[in-house]
């Protein structure tokens, strides 16, 4: 008689701790602060998306028309790679040698 009367006062005892845990679980103040926080950590995530797929779409509107647009190619070439049509001479002014003189 009093060992089933120790283990339903157990039974008692675990289902009011397994309430109050679950209740403090989804209801307290500090999970709710947690939750505020969270929100505004994705709510900012996806402003930095946003911006970051825009930059993105500019680039490739970049690139493609510097894909399709021959006098950029031959201004890049000309520019960052030395490059010359046949029977031109390409000359190198060095800046730094003309501003010690």
């Amino acid at each position: 008689m009093q060992t089933k009367f120790l283990i339903s006062l157990l039974v008692i005892l675990l289902s009011i701790l397994t309430i109050k845990n679950t209740w403090d679980f989804y209801f307290s103040s500090s999970n709710n602060s947690l939750n505020n926080i969270l929100r505004k950590s994705v709510i900012e995530q996806s402003e930095k998306n946003s911006e970051l797929l825009e930059k993105n779409k500019n680039l490739e509107n970049e690139i493609r028309s510097m894909q399709n647009n021959i006098s950029f190619a031959e201004s890049y070439s000309r520019e960052n790679l030395d490059m010359v049509f046949p029977n031109e001479i390409l000359v190198e002014i060095n800046q730094k040698a003309d501003q010690d003189e």
